[in-house]
C-alpha cells in the first residue's frame, strides 16, 4: 500500500463539506494521464481511518487499482456484485447498439486483505462480446446507493484527454480534486479541467500538485482563471 499520511487534508476538507447522505464520495481525477490521479486515489483511500471505503476505478475495462492490490498483496477476497441497493453503475450496449442485460455481473468489489478496504474490478471477459460496449449511466442513482453503503467512495476518473466520463457523473460528487504535476502546461490544463467541471455541475475542492519542488503532496484551493 502507499503512504496514507499526506491525504488526510483532502479527508479534513471532504468532512467539511455538507452531507448529501450517510456516506461520502469524491472524484480523483487530472487533465492530462499520468500526472498521478491513481496513485493519490490510493492514497486517500487507504487514508479513510474508519468505516467501509470504496476504491472505484471509473475506467471499468482497465481496472488498475484491482490489479495493483492484487499484485503487492493482502490476497483480495472473491468478487462481491458491485450492484448497490439494486442500482448498477454502467449498462452494456451490444454492436447493433442495444442494450444487452448483464446476466454474469462483470462488476465486483474486492476487499484487500481484513482491511476496510474494497476496491473495484471488471472481468470484461465474462461480461462482454465481441462488440459490445460498456456505458457509464449518468443518473443519480448508483451514487445515492455508494452513499448508503459506504463512508467513503473515492473515484477515480481517467485522465480528460482519455476520456470525458469524469464530467459525465462528477456533479453526483461530494467533491472532486485535481490533480497536476506542478508543471506550467499542466496546471493551465487543470483551470480548463476545473471549469469544465464546475460547468457540469461539480464541486471542484482543490488541486493536490505531484512533483512539487518541496516534494511534498499538498492540497490547495484553486483560485486560477
Amino acid at each position: 500500500m502507499t503512504a496514507p499520511g499526506s491525504m488526510t487534508g483532502v479527508l479534513r476538507a471532504l468532512a467539511a463539506l455538507p452531507r448529501k447522505g450517510r456516506g461520502r464520495a469524491v472524484m480523483i481525477v487530472a487533465a492530462r494521464r499520468g500526472e498521478g490521479a491513481s496513485t493519490i486515489a490510493r492514497t486517500i483511500a487507504e487514508s479513510a481511518s474508519s468505516g467501509v471505503t470504496l476504491l472505484l476505478d471509473l475506467d471499468l475495462i482497465r481496472s488498475e487499482h484491482r490489479l495493483a492490490y492484487a499484485q503487492a498483496g493482502p490476497p483480495l477476497s472473491e468478487g462481491i456484485d458491485a450492484r448497490l441497493k439494486g442500482q448498477r453503475l454502467y449498462r452494456i450496449v451490444d454492436a447493433e447498439g442495444r442494450l444487452r442485460p448483464d446476466t454474469r455481473g462483470g462488476m465486483a468489489y474486492f476487499r484487500v486483505g481484513r482491511s476496510k478496504l474494497f476496491v473495484s474490478g471488471f472481468d470484461a471477459g465474462a461480461a462482454l462480446q465481441e462488440g459490445d460496449r460498456l456505458q457509464v449511466l449518468t443518473g443519480p442513482s448508483y451514487w445515492t446507493a455508494v452513499r448508503q453503503s459506504c463512508e467513503l467512495c473515492v473515484v477515480d476518473a481517467p485522465a480528460l484527454e482519455d476520456s470525458r466520463v469524469g464530467l459525465s457523473v462528477a456533479a453526483h460528487m461530494d467533491g472532486v480534486v485535481l490533480v497536476a504535476c506542478g508543471a506550467t502546461g499542466s496546471v493551465t490544463a487543470s483551470v480548463g479541467l476545473k471549469t469544465e467541471l464546475e460547468a457540469a455541475g461539480a464541486f471542484v475542492m482543490g488541486v493536490v500538485y505531484t512533483r512539487a519542488d518541496s516534494g511534498a503532496l499538498t492540497l490547495e484551493r484553486l483560485s486560477l482563471g
